[in-house]
């Protein structure tokens, strides 16, 4: 059943990159969002933040209608700390929850001044994540080109050609793109705004997503 989008409150969280970010929408307004960089892990800075933001809003974790969290690619312990919360929270208030692709998360939380994305993360070992997306007219989520793929480091700038590269400042990817002449872009908001963004259009379209990780390569 297709959800009454306009005053859909969702709490969305992001642990599956360097920084935790946490937002709150209603309907396709972004009541407010923040990003910090954890000092000891996603564990011990995610909730404090969830709970500071919820005290500040006025509001009750039992008046949201979704709690969505990224589900990867990205570090295994970051995604299973967002997933945890999300159900932890939810499952007390048997509210809905959402798992949305932190690639696609990142998109989102970019913009679409651009035709075509290659979104990196940074997957270590000396490899990285990638997705390919193209804007298309008259859509609200871009659509993906090709599917996520793990490209080795030395291949990266290949695997970007001819596309926007979009990575994060915070990860090691960021540098070798700029070694290689070329000029990423960077989400302008918190990737947690991107998670609202998409499960606000997954809710409206009626798509619903499952909060289970997606791991592109064997966790540790």
């Amino acid at each position: 059943m297709v959800e009454d989008n306009n005053h859909l409150l969702i709490l969305a969280l992001d642990c599956a990159t360097p920084l935790t970010s946490v937002a709150i929408s209603e309907g396709e307004k972004i009541i407010t969002s923040e990003v910090k960089k954890p000092k000891v892990g996603h564990s011990e800075t995610l909730m404090p933040m969830i709970d500071a933001m919820l005290k500040t809003e006025g509001l009750n974790i039992s008046r949201f209608n979704i709690i969505a969290s990224t589900v990867g690619p990205g570090t295994f312990t970051g995604i299973r700390v967002g997933i945890a919360t999300a159900q932890g929270l939810s499952i007390p208030h048997n509210i809905k929850t959402m798992g949305i692709r932190t690639t696609l998360a990142i998109m989102l939380s970019v913009g679409r001044s651009e035709q075509h994305y290659a979104v990196v993360i940074d997957a270590r070992r000396g490899m990285a994540y990638v997705e390919w997306f193209k804007w298309v007219k008259g859509r609200e989520l871009p659509q993906t080109e090709k599917d996520i793929r793990l490209v080795k480091y030395e291949d990266l700038t290949k695997a970007v050609n001819g596309y926007t590269a979009v990575a994060l400042r915070e990860q090691d990817t960021y540098k070798l793109l700029e070694d290689e002449s070329i000029k990423p872009t960077s989400p302008r908001e918190p990737i947690a705004v991107g998670v609202a963004i998409c499960s606000n259009l997954y809710s409206r379209i009626g798509v619903d997503t499952q909060l289970k990780p997606l791991y592109i390569r064997k966790p540790d």
